[in-house]
C-alpha cells in the first residue's frame, strides 16, 4: 500500500504511468502530493517489477512553497527507436 507523510498531503490526488523510467521492462508509476509542506508539493516515482510496485518511491521531487508540485502528473512516452539517414 502507497501512502504519503500526511492526511493533508493530498497523497494520490493525481497518479499516471511513467512508462519504463529505470530501463528494466517494468512499468512505473508517479504519484502526486501536492498538499505536502505548506502546499509545496511532492511528486513520487514507484518502480514496478515482476511482482508488482515498489513500497518505496525510487525518487521524490519537492516543490517550493506554495508551489503544489503533483497537482497534475504525466507519464512521457520515450521512443528507443532511433532513425537512420539513408
Amino acid at each position: 500500500m502507497l501512502t504519503g507523510s500526511a492526511a493533508s498531503d493530498t497523497f494520490a490526488i493525481a497518479v499516471s504511468t511513467a512508462g519504463d523510467v529505470d530501463g528494466d521492462g517494468y512499468d512505473d508509476v508517479v504519484v502526486g502530493a501536492p498538499g505536502y509542506g505548506s502546499s509545496a508539493g511532492r511528486a513520487y516515482l514507484y518502480a514496478g517489477s515482476a511482482s508488482g510496485l515498489s513500497s518505496t518511491a525510487s525518487v521524490t521531487l519537492e516543490g517550493t512553497s506554495e508551489s503544489r508540485l503533483g497537482y497534475a502528473v504525466a507519464g512521457a512516452a520515450i521512443s528507443t527507436a532511433t532513425a537512420s539517414a539513408t
